[in-house]
């Protein structure tokens, strides 16, 4: 199985969520992304099966303890290509709060690796390194660019997909590490002064907004799926109904 790469290309990160029309990632109950429709968990799934890496907080890990169940189709696709059958699953956490048992540590062919900062607790170190490879990297914070640096390097990740929560999309954008957004819009309104938002952090002023270009537009059902890249020199926007 491909492990390394073999192209000195950076690698290209991708933020995808699903929100309510008022912004909103998960609902009061802490329910998370369950809101969504079976079309953004397809268009999920797709994403997954075309990714080197996944990226996601502790978090997250706490809220959904997601498994990243791969179809079977996705896996020999996966594997006739000379890649692991499902994506490297990688969870940021600066103080490695992340439980030895969560499901994405098991059933699956590719390794899972925890970036901690130097802070973390020695026990919480050693019981993950049991189900889990552990890669320093930051002081006291992890450092967006230092994962997706070890990503790319030791692992070969060239397509690296970032799957949140709010205070991770944050991080990766400050550190200037997203270059493309994929964001499904889902069809309610959720409310909720407290609740997260997409992005989430101390939030930015005005002279430093991280600038959009629309690159295109989906309509499935009731969803909105949007496509937007970083970069200004993007093409025009394509509309799909």
């Amino acid at each position: 199985m491909e492990r390394t790469g073999s192209s000195s290309a950076p690698a290209r990160v991708v933020l995808i969520a699903v929100a309510s029309v008022d912004g909103k990632i998960t609902t009061a109950d802490n329910a998370g992304p369950r809101f969504a429709s079976a079309n953004d968990k397809a268009f999920l799934r797709q994403m997954r099966g075309d990714a080197d890496a996944v990226v996601i907080g502790a978090g997250t890990v706490a809220n959904d303890n997601p498994a990243f169940w791969t179809p079977s189709s996705l896996k020999e696709k996966r594997r006739s290509a000379g890649r692991w059958a499902t994506p490297l699953r990688a969870v940021v956490s600066g103080r490695g709060n992340i439980p030895p048992n969560a499901r994405l540590f098991f059933g699956h062919e590719s390794p899972a690796v925890v970036f901690c900062a130097d802070i973390v607790d020695p026990e919480r170190e050693r019981a993950l390194k049991e189900v889990a490879q552990v890669r320093r990297a930051g002081e006291r914070s992890v450092n967006p660019r230092r994962v997706v640096e070890i990503l790319r390097r030791e692992y070969g990740a060239e397509r690296i997909l970032l799957e949140g929560g709010g205070q991770v999309n944050s991080a990766f954008l400050e550190a200037g590490c997203v270059d493309e957004v994929l964001l499904t819009v889902s069809p309610c309104l959720i409310g909720g002064q407290g609740l997260p938002t997409l992005v989430g952090g101390q939030g930015l002023p005005l002279e430093k907004l991280v600038p959009l270009k629309l690159a295109s537009v989906r309509i499935a059902g009731d969803d909105l799926f949007l496509r937007y890249t970083i970069r200004m020199d993007d093409p025009a926007p394509s509309v799909e109904m």
